[in-house]
């Protein structure tokens, strides 16, 4: 079993809220102003000689290189040469050009290294991952502009995955476009520290502990133990045959829930996708067909916060429990691409304990 945690690599950081920054073009309302305020303070970015940012200017490659070595505090000197004809010393950012070529995280066009070029988002999305050494959380972050022939591909998934640079609105990426200053500056906050700049992020202690009173609960099902199922759920909890959350999803006091396996009585748990027909089951034929369809110990994959399937399905589960984490134990396809099949268990703290409030079944639909 494979489990996929939330993160970035560590970093020794001042605590707190950076302080506004007094570049006169990155204004309180500007949408960067909190990452571009944090780098500063961090001693990784100063500004132009004129005392401005141009947050709108695309950030060039010598640039980049000049950031990554202050995010991580590079040694700078005696650094072999590159061999970039374009890079000679005294140049602005050379030592730091070597540095992050020596350490892998930047490579030249051929010879040279093209200081004064625009870092394209492509190649950000590859600065980012080698830097942080990040590894991909799931297999569902796709953009319609960005195919598997793309070189880029697996490097901008893995950052998406992330949620550091997640593409526009329209699901695009547009991996040749330049990076801004203001982008790029985002997106290396949100690596150096994603607890205080991407949203939904959980630290390491907290997942798991999710995934240890998930595994707990997903034990107790594999063994038709709903007695002890209950005793690590909630107050009250829900089944719902898939990804999309409604009305007819069958709710459950905790004491009744502990009495499912033994319960005869036929339920309405909702509609089958595709035709519309009532699902009326007694718990016994649901667990067989919505809950334990799958051997879930023994998931490929379990994340946090990462739907790992690519149904067609509304994932509403953060619109009905908001802000509340989503442990998933993912069955990869066997036969076919589309009979994958994934358990989903939104979690809620109670008496200070994790505890189980939905159980979700999510599969392929049309």
């Amino acid at each position: 079993m494979k489990y996929v945690l939330i993160g970035a690599a560590s970093f020794l950081l001042m605590s707190g809220t950076a302080a506004a920054v007094s570049f006169p073009d990155v204004g309180d309302n500007h949408w960067a102003e909190d990452e571009i305020s944090f780098l500063k303070e961090e001693g990784v970015i100063q500004g132009h000689m004129d005392g401005t940012f141009r947050p709108n200017d695309p950030v060039t490659r010598a640039q980049t290189a000049d950031m990554l070595a202050g995010a991580f505090d590079l040694e700078t000197d005696n650094r072999p040469p590159a061999g970039y004809p374009d890079v000679k010393e005294g140049d602005y950012a050379y030592e730091e050009i070597l540095a992050v070529t020596e350490e892998g995280w930047m490579q030249g066009y051929g010879t040279n290294f093209g200081p004064r070029d625009a870092l394209k988002r492509g190649q950000m999305a590859a600065v980012l991952t080698r830097a942080f050494e990040l590894e991909m959380l799931g297999p569902h972050h796709y953009f319609t502009d960005v195919s598997d022939d793309n070189f880029y591909f697996d490097y901008i998934r893995t950052l998406a995955s992330h949620r550091i640079a997640v593409g526009y609105p329209d699901e695009t990426f547009r991996s040749g476009n330049d990076t801004t200053r203001a982008e790029f500056s985002t997106f290396l906050a949100r690596a150096m520290n994603p607890e205080e700049f991407v949203e939904g992020y959980i630290d390491e202690e907290t997942q798991e502990e999710l995934i240890s009173a998930a595994d707990a609960f997903v034990e107790a099902l594999a063994e038709e133990d709903m007695n002890t199922a209950a005793s690590k759920a909630a107050e009250e909890l829900r089944f719902s045959p898939y990804a999309y959350l409604d009305e007819e999803d069958q709710i459950f006091t905790n004491e009744d829930a502990s009495g499912l396996w033994e319960d005869d009585t036929v339920y309405h748990w909702g509609y089958f996708d595709g035709t519309g027909d009532d699902i009326e089951m007694t718990y016994q034929d649901y667990y067989d067909r919505f809950v334990y369809s799958r051997d879930y110990v023994d998931a490929d994959t379990v994340s946090i916060n990462q739907r790992q399937g690519g149904s067609s399905t509304i994932d509403n589960s953060g619109d009905v429990y908001p802000g509340q984490p989503v442990v998933e134990y993912h069955m990869e396809a066997t036969d076919n691409e589309l009979n994958w099949r994934s358990l989903r268990l939104v979690m809620v703290e109670e008496n200070g304990e994790w505890v189980v409030t939905a159980v979700i079944n999510d599969e392929w639909t049309t």
